[in-house]
């Protein structure tokens, strides 16, 4: 199993290792935002933890920035009389906001439902171009039949069989037969 590339950022120097076991996260530190997004552009993280107080900059800003434009899950630590105004500032992103002190119950709890929530969003994603590639091929093949019936006067019956006879006959996909056809149809006129 891959270890998940996890990126903390933070000033102080508590425990880190205690929430990110070796064993299942690779854990990078950084104590500034600028290096936190320099390090971003240059890797892939499958999380972002920041945990304040930084010096001069705003956490909450920072998690909703790297969130929206790096699309990677953010775990903000915040102290209680910040709490509602993360929430409330967070809540069009994917910013988590949990209490600080961190907690190491409640954190790990945190980041195992992050993780399960990013899991569940990357199938998604993946069903999503499936059917996205599925929803071109067969406009491809809607596309060639249009041709097809243009070209010779058929009936959308003997082109979608012409185009299935084809692909059959040649042991290739439909769309692989469209795309030739739709070429060839395009050279001749």
């Amino acid at each position: 199993m891959r270890k998940k590339k996890v990126i903390w950022l933070s000033s102080n120097s508590e425990t880190k290792g205690q929430y990110f076991p070796s064993s299942k996260y690779d854990l990078s530190l950084e104590k500034s935002s600028s290096k936190l997004k320099q390090k971003l552009n240059d890797e892939k993280f499958d999380l972002i933890m920041i945990s304040g107080p930084l010096s001069g900059e705003s956490c909450i800003q920072i998690a909703n920035e790297v969130a929206a434009v790096f699309q990677i899950p953010v775990l903000l630590a915040v102290p209680g009389e910040l709490y509602d105004q993360a929430s409330y500032q967070c809540q069009e992103h994917r910013v988590f906001v949990i209490l600080s002190p961190l907690q190491k119950l409640m954190t790990m709890q945190a980041i195992a439902l992050i993780e399960k929530f990013s899991d569940q969003i990357r199938l998604l994603e993946k069903q999503i171009q499936k059917e996205q590639q599925k929803f071109k091929d067969e406009k491809m093949i809607n596309l060639c039949k249009l041709k097809l019936i243009e070209t010779y006067h058929w009936s959308e019956e003997k082109a979608h069989s012409f185009i299935g006879k084809k692909a059959m006959d040649h042991s290739c996909t439909k769309v692989y037969v469209a795309k030739v056809l739709l070429n060839r149809l395009q050279a001749n006129t």
